[in-house]
């Protein structure tokens, strides 16, 4: 982890902390479960953390509400997750490659041995 020293407001005073970062985690795929990262260059905007939620399944019943010519921001109740979608998400995990800009998509090690 990382160390870091930030300013702070709060209610006019201006006080020096030190923080610690322990873990770092980017969810490529909204809802799926995270890439662990050892180190990330933080951008601004829309992509301060870079690729963090870059993609989403869309609900079936949602496609609809999606353009892929023009999209757009939609309400987290569009998309699947992990928590709500059943088996079928949570037998699949995914990590994203920042070197090759690969988003992998296989099956979860079900059985925990490897």
């Amino acid at each position: 982890g990382g160390r870091c020293t930030f300013s702070q407001h709060w209610k006019g005073n201006r006080e020096k902390m030190a923080a610690a970062v322990k873990s770092l985690h980017r969810y490529a795929v909204k809802g799926m479960a995270p890439d662990s990262m050892q180190k990330v260059a933080l951008g601004s905007g829309d992509y301060f953390f870079p690729n963090d939620r870059r993609w989403a399944v869309l609900k079936k019943d949602k496609t609809d509400s999606f353009n892929a010519d023009e999209p757009k921001w939609l309400h987290k109740e569009n998309y699947e997750c992990v928590f709500t979608a059943g088996e079928a998400l949570a037998a699949i995990e995914t990590s994203f490659n920042d070197a090759s800009h690969t988003l992998s998509i296989r099956p979860r090690d079900l059985a925990g041995d490897g």
